[in-house]
């Protein structure tokens, strides 16, 4: 049985859980679903009571429900501060809890992100502060676009909204971009970072800001760091930020610093990432932090390990990490309560097997964790999928690297294998691993096996693992797919219907691998690359990210070494049938690099399909418009049939 595109993107996602003071019995939080009628995401906001799992609607004036995204309580607990989607824009809204008024504090403003002041009377925000003309834009900025953003011609900036009078002051005054807003928990002060220099942003160049929101003035120091992630106080005044040493880049992990007289590292001994990497395309709206301070110091942060997101607990002082023992990758997080002993923290989590629901888990630092489940909103959407089979396998090359990955298909009972699917992750600094992905259980639902791995260059496995693909796109991280394919499937590989698909740097290697290989029966390449050369130009942050993925190549010096890593070079030995599919707003891999790999394998007589998404921006597999998801499922399933041996065509 196959469920039908809808049916099968009928998930419902959850956001992060915000405490209310007064009432920490419920938890508040939004829960997001696809509409096919309208072509978007409904948002509403709900309260679970934390014993029972009871969802109970967020309730404006008349009985109306409370839509939107990620709500967080003032620490008063008067006001609930959330997310509206108006027309494109994620406005600031406000409701009064006591008596159900609802308000838009900013109305026609494209919010990013917003936090409270710890006397819930203002509300610091940003936004983007640009003018688009409809006749010419004048291009200034290096980082002039931004893939899901458009035409980025301004800065993002820090704002700040008085909640009684709704009197805006605009903070930052540089022209960078800023973020990381949080507030001091005694002064009231609030701490920003601007990410640039003034008027120049080649390069980050992180300074952290002080502003006194008494008195307007504002302190500013340069940070010893190479960007910033996040900032947050504690409640001693330290103030904390996860973010990177030398690059700016995806290639090196997030860590955990100490803002101080010195900067101090944290995490320097723990060789793993912090933040959300497990790939899914089933995740949660809206903002969500991954780093939270407990009141005695203790940090809760996410940290993403062989294929999982787990959660870790920081003791700063003591210079100590524990490593939460929890099944399935968790999406976001909210500490309840804590004493010296433990914690108690809600958490959005998902698996192979299952969207997210919400959980409380009972943590005692040092020995065993109960966890409780609080939801099962997405039960009855699980229960109707084919029962899924998965299992997990290393693989060690020749060089000694061992290599995580897992098979996926239907059991014996829902049905027979057609075939094999390798499916190759994007980044290349992501990772697969215990998420839930509705690509996958679809291609199972349509009767093939699904293979996925995390070759070097994936997060999960230490720095090392990551930066070992630099310099080396198309030669090992070839042979570690392949390699583990072929140890994986074994016997029960199809050597007749086996396909290849994947999506950027995942779509890059599709387009190498059938331009150097005729194994596999069929391609299918998303949002691609094709020509390194010209996506250094064309990309948003090409002039960065693929001169350091490439090992410091540039256009002027290395052209050579570019184009002999570039798929299109060797466009003449593609033999494999190919689909191509490409967003026509894509800014990170433009789509001309589908338009150039059309072109050169149509000019030479190859079978190959093409796509376009109007309007569809880099990540539209897995946030893009419903239809939009619908019709490329639909896409792949009839490509897929026609190309299987004895299916027709």
């Amino acid at each position: 049985m196959c469920l039908q595109p809808e049916e099968m993107l009928s998930v419902v996602m959850l956001g992060r859980p915000a405490v209310r003071i007064t009432e920490p019995g419920r938890l508040t939080l939004s829960v997001s679903k696809m509409n096919f009628d309208d072509d978007r995401y409904d948002h509403e906001i709900v309260e679970v009571d934390r014993q029972t799992g009871r969802l109970m609607r967020s309730l404006a004036p008349g009985g109306a429900p409370l839509l939107g995204h990620s709500p967080d309580w003032a620490p008063d607990g008067g006001h609930l501060a959330f997310l509206q989607n108006n027309q494109g824009k994620n406005e600031l809204w406000l409701c009064d809890a006591q008596f159900g008024n609802v308000r838009c504090l900013v109305p026609g403003v494209d919010v990013k992100q917003f936090v409270w002041s710890p006397d819930s009377q203002f509300i610091a925000w940003t936004a983007r502060c640009q003018a688009i003309d409809a006749v010419f834009n004048r291009v200034t900025r290096l980082r002039y676009k931004l893939d899901g953003e458009g035409f980025t011609h301004g800065y993002t900036h820090v704002f700040l909204v008085a909640v009684q009078t709704g009197k805006v002051t605009k903070v930052s005054m540089a022209r960078s971009d800023h973020g990381c807003i949080t507030f001091h928990p005694q002064s009231g002060e609030l701490a920003f970072v601007s990410h640039y220099l003034d008027g120049e942003d080649t390069q980050k160049v992180p300074y952290l800001h002080r502003y006194d929101v008494k008195t307007g003035k504002v302190r500013s120091m340069p940070l010893p760091v190479k960007s910033v992630t996040e900032l947050h106080f504690a409640a001693s005044g330290k103030l904390y930020g996860a973010g990177k040493r030398d690059m700016e880049t995806s290639v090196e992990f997030d860590k955990l610093f100490e803002i101080g007289n010195e900067t101090k590292w944290v995490t320097d001994a723990l060789d793993m990432a912090i933040g959300c990497h497990v790939i899914s395309d089933a995740r949660r709206p809206g903002f969500n932090p991954v780093l939270s301070v407990l009141p005695d110091g203790k940090i809760i942060t996410i940290g993403t390990t062989q294929g999982r997101q787990r959660l870790l607990c920081v003791d700063v002082e003591r210079g100590q990490v524990e490593l939460l023992d929890f099944d399935g990758s968790i999406q976001s997080f909210t500490p309840i309560e804590s004493t010296a002993a433990g914690c108690k923290v809600a958490v959005v989590a998902d698996s192979f097997r299952h969207p997210a629901e919400l959980s409380i888990v009972d943590w005692v630092y040092g020995g065993p964790c109960a966890v409780r489940n609080v939801t099962d909103i997405n039960e009855a959407y699980t229960l109707a999928l084919p029962p899924l089979h998965v299992s997990e396998h290393w693989w060690t090359t020749a060089d000694s690297i061992n290599i995580q990955g897992w098979v996926l298909r239907r059991t014996p009972e829902a049905g027979r294998v057609r075939g094999t699917v390798l499916v190759i992750h994007g980044g290349p600094h992501m990772a697969f691993g215990d998420a839930y992905h509705m690509d996958f259980h679809y291609l199972c639902g349509l009767g093939y096996q699904v293979v996925i791995c995390n070759p070097r260059g994936s997060y999960g496995y230490g720095q090392t693992f990551s930066s070992a693909i630099l310099g080396e796109w198309g030669r090992q991280d070839v042979g570690d797919l392949l390699g583990f394919y072929e140890h994986a499937c074994g016997g029960d590989m199809d050597g007749e219907n086996t396909f290849v698909m994947g999506g950027s740097y995942g779509g890059y290697l599709v387009n190498w691998l059938i331009s150097h290989d005729d194994r596999f029966r069929g391609a299918i390449s998303e949002r691609s690359i094709c020509n390194l050369y010209s996506k250094i130009g064309n990309s948003d942050l090409g002039f960065l990210i693929n001169r350091v993925e490439l090992g410091g190549a540039d256009l002027w010096e290395d052209e050579s070494f570019i184009m002999e890593r570039s798929p299109i070079r060797y466009a003449r030995n593609v033999h494999t049938p190919l689909l191509l599919m490409h967003g026509e707003a894509d800014h990170r891999c433009p789509v001309e690099q589908s338009e150039q790999w059309f072109t050169a394998l149509k000019r030479l007589g190859k079978e190959v399909d093409y796509v376009r998404f109007p309007g569809a921006s880099h990540a539209m597999a897995s946030q893009g418009r419903p239809r939009q998801r619908a019709a490329r499922l639909r896409l792949i399933a009839k490509w897929l049939r026609s190309h299987s041996e004895g299916e027709g065509h």
